[in-house]
């Protein structure tokens, strides 16, 4: 989930973005994590972040992509 999403300033295509972000909290398999986008120094985007990991029998997801956190076991 994406919430509380501010859009500073337009990105358009061509545009260089600097992503930085950092883990709020978790709670079992909910975690939030704080967004900020840069576009030449410039902050363009803040937001928070909410994804969710879990397990099936033969597959496992996880929606965090940015490296702070291991994959669950499954």
């Amino acid at each position: 989930s994406i919430d509380n999403a501010r859009f500073r300033k337009p990105v358009v295509p061509g545009d260089t973005m600097l992503v930085k972000v950092t883990k709020l909290r978790n709670r079992a398999s909910v975690w939030k994590f704080f967004g900020e986008v840069f576009v030449r120094d410039n902050l363009v985007v803040v937001t928070i972040i909410g994804f969710f990991r879990g397990c099936s029998q033969h597959i496992c997801t996880m929606a965090d992509t940015s490296g702070l956190t291991q994959p669950p076991d499954c």
